[in-house]
Parts: structure tokens; sequence; C-alpha cells
């Protein structure tokens, strides 16, 4: 039989204990004071943490095409393909109140006029104003309907050429210096936003000065007090109506985006509890 206790003196000691020591006699019994012997159980250690965790999928690897829209930085980047109509449109479906229409609207803007073509644009539509300073120069005193018609002509060619140079040379500056425009930065020259201001409301006091003459105005007599140019009044007219028409265009754009932006959450919220 196996033997599971042992003599320790004149105790008689289980293998369980390892140190004992014999106290004396008390009514007639033997007094052993023993400490147990404490068991150690094996602990498993944690695996150490990896410094990087490997993911292997099984299965045959497909390359999965990104349809997400590029960042700014990418599509104001003169080198990088411009925006596709898709990854425009996924960036307007994550818009999610008019705040966030604006602010897309003005990404946009920003990321075409950063583009070659719409500078080659831009320098095509400088002809305008150029003509616009031509004409009302030649004709200065060919208006006496409204002598301020050609007034206005001159002014509103000048600072629009200014303004497209004052841009032109900001922006060459900033790509000289190696930084691209941000996307919160839509409008970094602070000239720009002053002489934006000042035409449109010379804009709108230029139509004020074409509509009022409308039909007082005539062509055949140059000694007429209602006299004007006809190519110069045309045109101013022509200017300024294409101007509110575009505004208008844009405002309705504006409003309709706006109302589908607040709409389809209510739409989501619908078709859910359905």
């Amino acid at each position: 039989m196996r033997k599971d206790y042992v003599n320790v003196g004149q105790c008689r000691v289980s293998i369980t204990h390892t140190s004992c020591m014999y106290v004396g006699v008390g009514n007639g019994i033997d007094v052993c004071v023993c400490a147990r012997r404490r068991r150690t159980m094996p602990v498993a250690s944690a695996p150490p943490y990896p410094d990087r965790v490997v993911v292997q999928q099984v299965g045959q690897a497909r390359s999965v095409p990104d349809d997400s829209p590029p960042t700014y930085e990418d599509s104001a980047n003169p080198n990088s393909m411009p925006p596709t109509y898709e990854s425009l449109y996924g960036e307007f479906r994550q818009v999610e109140d008019p705040r966030g229409l604006a602010q897309f609207l003005a990404k946009a803007f920003a990321v075409i006029i950063s583009t070659m073509t719409a500078a080659v644009l831009l320098a095509i539509l400088n002809i305008i104003p150029l003509g616009m300073i031509v004409l009302g120069s030649n004709n200065l005193y060919s208006c006496p309907v409204e002598p301020y018609i050609p007034i206005w002509l001159i002014v509103t060619g000048f600072f629009s050429l200014l303004k497209s140079a004052t841009n032109f040379c900001y922006r060459a500056r900033r790509q000289r210096e190696g930084r691209p425009p941000s996307a919160a930065d839509v409008n970094p020259n602070p000239f720009d936003g002053l002489l934006s201001c000042f035409l449109l409301v010379w804009f709108i006091i230029g139509s004020v000065w074409v509509y009022s003459v409308y039909d007082d105005v005539q062509y055949s007599s140059s000694r007429d007090s209602n006299y004007c140019d006809q190519f110069t009044y045309i045109f101013s007219f022509v200017f300024v109506t294409l101007g509110y028409v575009l505004l208008a265009c844009t405002l309705c754009c504006f409003c309709c985006c706006c109302c589908c932006i607040c709409c389809r959450p209510k739409k989501q919220h619908a078709g859910g509890a359905v």
C-alpha cells in the first residue's frame, strides 16, 4: 500500500505537510503543530501581444475597385486625374443638410476652377470685359438717354479684369510655394471678396440704369435726347438679363437640392419603418 505519512520526531505527519513541531502532551495526547504544504498550480502565461496582426483570408483573392470619392488634395493636384461624375455624385450623397450642400458646392467650384480647362475658359471669358471697356470708351457720349451706361460698361470691364488678374497672381504664387488651395479656402485671396461685393452692387446699379430706359430708348436720331447707340444698349441689356437668368437658375438649383436633402431622411425613416 502507498504510504501517505511519515514520522517526524514523535509525530506521525501526512505527506501533505512540510514541517511539524512537537509541542507536548495534553490530556494524554501528543500534540504536534504542522504546516500544510501549499500546492502551486501551474499558471498558463498569456501569449505575447503581437506587434502586428496579420489577417489571412481563405479563398481566392479578388481585387475590389475603390469607389470612394477622391480627396480634395488629389482633385486639386494638377498631375492627378480630374474627378469623375461618380465621385462627385458619391460626395453629394453624403451631404446631410443645406450647410453641407453649400460646402460641397464651394469645394466642387474650387476643384473646377483649379483645372487647366477652367483656366483656359476664364482666359477666353476675359474677352468680354475687354469688349465692355472698348465698347464703353468708343460710345462714351453716344447714349444721352442714360449717360451712365457707357461708364457702367467701362467700370464693370475694368474691375472684372482686375479680379481675374488678382486671382491668377495669387494662385500662381501659391503654386510656386507648393501650397495647393484647401477645401475650406475657396477664395483665399482677401481682395477677391471686396471685388466680388463691389461688382455685385455695381451690377444691380447698372441693371437699374439699363431697364429704366427700356421703353424710351430709340436708335434712329443721334440728336434726340432718347438716343443710345444700338449695339451699346443691346449689349448692356443682354448682359444684365443673362446675369439675372444665371443667378435665378443657380438659386433654383440650390433650393431644389436643399429640398431633396431635407426630404431624404424622412423617406429613409419611412422606408425603415415599413
